[in-house]
C-alpha cells in the first residue's frame, strides 16, 4: 500500500503504477548547463525562477562643494626661497638666515636679518647640527622613508630647509610640491625664530626633529592637515627623541581642554591631542617598526594631487585609511575610541597603551566635568563645555557607601546627528583601572544606558562620553571639514 498512489481526479478509481525514484544522474546535464550558464554570464540572473537580479552598487556619497575641506593651497606654499643657504657636507638639509625687506623709497630689497654676525653664525652651526642628528634619528635609525628633495641650481637638492629669524617665533613648515611627482610629494621649508642662546640650544633638538617629522610626512602625502603633520612630527619626538618642558606643556593642555576635538585641520597649538590618538593606535595596532602604522596610514593616503585647484583634496585622508583597516567596522571603531578615552583619562601611568608617555606624570590627568557621590545619587548633569569630534566628556562617582548589592544604571543623551560612543571605567584606591563596561553603540540613536554591578573594591567610576564627529550618519568625520559642530549631552545616574 506504501507505494500505491491514489488519483484525486475525476478518473477511475483503482490502483495506478507506483512511482519509482529516478536514477541519480538523469538530472546532471540540466544541472550541468545551468552551472555553465551561470559561470559564463555571472553579471546576469541568480534565479532560473526570479530572473535577473538588480546589481547592487554602492552609491558615492556626494559632498557639498561649499563646504570647506582641505588647507588652501597658497596658505601652505613657500613662496619665498631661503638665501644664504649653509648645508651639510653628507646631508641633503641646509639652514639659512631669514631675509627681511628694506623699503628705500619706492625699491623693494630683500636682505637677511643679522642681530650679530657672530650670534647668528653660532645658532647656524647649532641648527644644522641638530638637523643631521634628527634626519640620522629618524631616516637611518628608524627607517624612515628619506623626506622629499628639492632641486635648486644654486644649492643642489636639498630635502630639509630650517630658516632661523633672529626675533622669538614659532616653528612653521611651508611646502615646495615635487612638480615631477605630480604633485603627490613635496619638500619643506621649515622656519622659526630664536630668542637667547640658552633657549635656542635647548629647543634646536626638537625643533629640528619636528621639521625632519614633518618633511616625512610631507613625502608621503602633502594633503594631509598641517595639524596631522604636526602631530606625526610630534608622535616621531615621542617615539626617538626626549621630550622636555614644552612637550610636557603641550601634553597637559590637551588633556585639560579635552573637550576641544583631537583631530583638526589648522590648530597646530592642538596638535598634541592628534598625537595622543596617534600614539593609542600605534600601540594597540602597530608593529615593532617605529611608528610603522601611523606612517603606512599616511603612505596610503597619498594621491596625485590636481596644480589647479585653490585647496588640497586630501580624499582619502589617514582617518579613512583607517577606518577602511578596520573594515568599515563602525561599532569596532567606537569600541576603540572608548578605549582611547579610557587610557587618556590614565594619562601619566606607565601601565596602559599611553604608557611610554608616563613622563606627563599626573600632571596631565583629565579633569572630570562633574565629580558626583552615590549618596547624592540620582542626579542628572550636563557637559561644561561643548565636545568637539574625538573630544570627550567625563564624570566621575566616588562610591562612598557600602558596595554589597550596590547597582548602578546611568542613561545618557546627546544632540544629534553625530553619534556617540560611551563607556564606564572601574577605578580602585589607586586610581588604576580594574574593569571597563562599554555601552552599547549604535550610530542613529541619540541615547544609551548601562547597568552596572560587581562594584566590589571599585574607589570609583568614570563615565567617559566621546563625540565621534561627522556630518550625519552618513557623511562620517573628516579632518578636513573645518570647523566643525560641536555637541553637548546629559548623563543620569541612579541607585536601583
Amino acid at each position: 500500500m506504501a507505494e500505491i498512489v491514489k488519483s484525486k481526479g475525476s478518473g477511475p478509481k483503482g490502483p495506478v503504477r507506483p512511482l519509482r525514484p529516478r536514477p541519480k544522474l538523469a538530472g546532471f546535464p540540466l544541472m550541468a548547463a545551468l552551472a555553465w550558464l551561470l559561470l559564463a554570464n555571472p553579471a546576469r540572473a541568480q534565479s532560473v525562477l526570479l530572473g535577473p537580479i538588480a546589481r547592487r552598487v554602492k552609491a558615492k556619497i556626494e559632498l557639498d562643494p561649499r563646504l570647506p575641506s582641505g588647507v588652501l593651497r597658497r596658505d601652505v606654499l613657500a613662496l619665498n626661497p631661503p638665501h644664504d643657504l649653509a648645508c651639510s657636507l653628507t646631508l641633503p638639509v641646509c639652514v639659512a638666515n631669514a631675509p627681511a625687506v628694506a623699503y628705500r623709497g619706492n625699491e623693494v630689497r630683500s636682505k637677511p636679518l643679522l642681530r650679530g654676525a657672530a650670534a647668528m653664525e653660532g645658532h647656524l652651526a647649532a641648527a644644522l647640527s641638530a638637523l643631521e642628528i634628527g634626519y640620522r634619528r629618524l631616516v637611518y635609525a628608524a627607517r624612515l622613508p628619506e623626506p622629499e628633495r628639492r632641486w635648486d641650481p644654486n644649492s643642489g637638492s636639498p630635502a630639509v630647509t630650517w630658516e632661523l629669524r633672529p626675533t622669538p617665533g614659532p616653528l612653521t613648515v611651508d611646502l615646495v610640491p615635487a612638480q615631477n611627482r605630480a604633485f603627490d610629494s613635496a619638500s619643506v621649508v621649515c622656519r622659526s625664530g630664536v630668542a637667547d642662546v640658552a633657549l635656542a640650544a635647548a629647543n634646536y633638538e626638537r625643533e629640528a626633529a619636528f621639521c625632519i617629522g614633518e618633511a616625512i610626512a610631507a613625502r608621503l602625502d602633502p594633503a594631509e592637515s598641517p595639524r596631522s603633520r604636526r602631530a606625526y612630527a610630534a608622535g616621531l619626538w615621542w617615539e626617538v627623541g626626549q621630550p622636555n618642558g614644552s612637550d610636557l606643556v603641550e601634553v597637559v593642555r590637551a588633556n585639560a581642554e579635552a573637550h576641544q576635538a583631537a583631530v583638526g585641520r589648522d590648530e597646530l597649538d592642538a596638535a598634541a591631542s592628534t598625537a595622543l590618538f596617534f600614539e593609542y593606535i600605534e600601540q594597540t595596532l602597530g608593529t615593532e617598526v617605529p611608528y610603522g602604522l601611523v606612517t603606512g596610514l599616511f603612505a596610503l593616503s597619498g594621491r596625485t594631487q590636481r596644480a589647479d585647484g585653490p585647496r588640497t583634496l586630501n580624499e582619502p585622508d589617514w582617518l579613512d585609511v583607517l577606518r577602511g583597516s578596520l573594515s568599515d567596522d563602525r561599532v569596532d571603531f567606537a569600541h576603540r575610541v572608548n578605549a582611547f578615552a579610557a587610557a587618556r583619562a590614565q594619562l601619566g601611568s606607565s601601565a596602559g597603551p599611553l604608557g611610554r608617555l608616563a613622563w606627563a606624570g599626573t600632571f596631565a590627568r583629565i579633569v572630570p566635568d562633574w565629580n558626583l557621590r552615590v549618596s547624592s545619587l540620582p542626579r542628572r548633569v550636563a557637559n561644561k563645555m561643548p565636545i568637539g569630534p574625538l573630544g570627550m566628556v567625563a564624570v566621575r562617582i566616588d562610591i562612598d557607601v557600602p558596595t554589597n548589592d550596590l547597582s548602578l544604571a546611568v542613561h545618557v543623551e546627546w544632540e544629534g546627528p553625530g553619534p556617540f560612543s560611551w563607556t564606564a571605567v572601574k577605578l580602585d584606591a589607586q586610581e588604576q583601572e580594574t574593569g571597563r563596561l562599554d555601552f552599547a553603540f549604535e550610530p542613529r540613536v541619540t541615547n544609551a544606558e548601562k547597568r552596572i554591578v560587581a562594584l566590589d573594591g571599585v574607589r570609583s567610576l568614570l563615565i567617559l562620553g566621546v563625540n565621534l564627529g561627522g556630518i550625519d550618519a552618513t557623511h562620517l568625520l573628516d579632518p578636513d571639514h573645518a570647523p566643525f559642530e560641536p555637541h553637548g549631552c546629559t548623563v543620569y545616574v541612579v541607585r536601583i
